[in-house]
């Protein structure tokens, strides 16, 4: 449904209502003016098509036509709430959004927090001059039974929120709830898609694995990475590349199960063909995969070996749907760990803004 549709619909119920409704003596109170529906029949008409265009001008929509200083949407997730829109600035502390405020919406998801004057309320006094926040609205985001996050909305002033304010700011949070939804529903396409062409290369030519090694081969990481890397590319999560020699030798099955039970579920060891061998870390920093990568070396021993991390936020690795451009920065790291004389360490070749990268060694406990 287009908001014109919602702007027509609504004549008849109690949150939208022109501007006709109030000269003929309905008043202002519970309604949405002409104003603030063409704006959000504006933005229904041009962020639709990407969630990220429609979270920034949603927000800025909220910011500008409620005249409050901040308005964000945090996400549940295992580690607790996070703010995901818009992204935190590197180095910005975490408590300059008001996580407190957010999470007393999350326990009661069926109607909005409104808190007025926060410096009046003895249950939030202690809040306010900490955060920054004197007042303000929390929507929780709902979707497939259950909640996803909230949407707050900041003033520096204490206000008397009034009805239109409150439902302005819940059809923004029911957009943003459908939107996460639609946007669940695809990722479970893309997998069950994966799954799909999995199979069918398994009937078509049952050539998925190395004969020698058992492990996935060039074409299994074929049909990999096209969904892979994009669901990472929406995420915006970057992924660990490794690669190293492992020569044929007896018990090297035996090595290569040691190694994939040092591994996560989601990681994936290939087989490049020439003793050469690749692992992929989805989701996974630097830091994290050092310690996944000391697992390794630990059960491979001081080989030479080379890594990098592909990042969907910086060119090459953006422009492309492969890991064409990582995998070259991982061989070139490994050549270079070959080349590094006595103890081969783990070398990076990390990608910097720009498209250049650099080199750089890790010694850790298994180098």
């Amino acid at each position: 449904m287009t908001m014109h549709a919602v702007r027509k619909a609504g004549t008849r119920g109690p949150l939208l209502r022109s501007a006709q409704g109030r000269k003929e003596g309905h008043g202002d109170e519970g309604f949405l003016d002409d104003q603030r529906l063409t704006a959000l029949d504006a933005l229904g008409r041009v962020g639709l098509g990407s969630p990220g265009a429609l979270f920034d001008q949603g927000l800025q929509l909220l910011t500008q036509q409620l005249h409050v200083e901040q308005a964000a949407v945090l996400l549940q997730t295992e580690q607790g709430l996070e703010r995901i829109w818009p992204a935190p600035a590197e180095g910005e502390p975490e408590a300059d959004l008001s996580f407190t405020f957010a999470a007393r919406a999350l326990s009661h998801p069926n109607r909005p927090l409104v808190i007025r004057d926060a410096a009046q309320d003895p249950q939030w006094a202690d809040h306010w001059q900490r955060l920054g926040v004197r007042s303000t609205l929390c929507v929780p985001l709902c979707g497939s039974g259950k909640v996803l996050g909230v949407l707050v909305v900041e003033s520096a002033q204490a206000r008397d929120w009034r009805r239109t304010e409150i439902a302005m700011v819940s059809i923004m949070a029911h957009l943003f709830s459908k939107t996460f939804e639609v946007e669940a529903l695809r990722a479970d396409l893309w997998r069950t898609r994966e799954a799909l062409e999995l199979t069918s290369a398994v009937v078509a030519d049952n050539a998925l694995e190395s004969p020698l090694t058992g492990l996935p081969n060039r074409h299994y990481l074929e049909i990999w990475t096209r969904s892979s890397l994009y669901l990472a590319r929406r995420k915006g999560e970057p992924m660990a590349v490794a690669t190293w020699t492992q020569p044929a030798e007896p018990g090297q099955k035996q090595t290569l199960k040691r190694i994939a039970d040092a591994l996560r579920g989601e990681d994936l060891l290939v087989d490049l063909g020439q003793d050469q061998l690749l692992l992929l870390l989805p989701g996974t920093d630097a830091a994290g995969a050092a310690v996944l990568l000391d697992r390794v070396r630990a059960v491979t021993g001081r080989r030479a070996m080379g890594a990098t991390l592909w990042d969907p936020l910086l060119a090459p690795d953006c422009n492309h749907g492969s890991l064409d451009a990582a995998l070259g920065r991982a061989r070139s790291a490994q050549e270079e760990s070959a080349g590094t004389p006595g103890a081969r360490a783990l070398v990076w070749n990390m990608l910097k803004p720009g498209g250049a990268s650099a080199m750089g060694s890790s010694t850790g406990r298994s180098n």
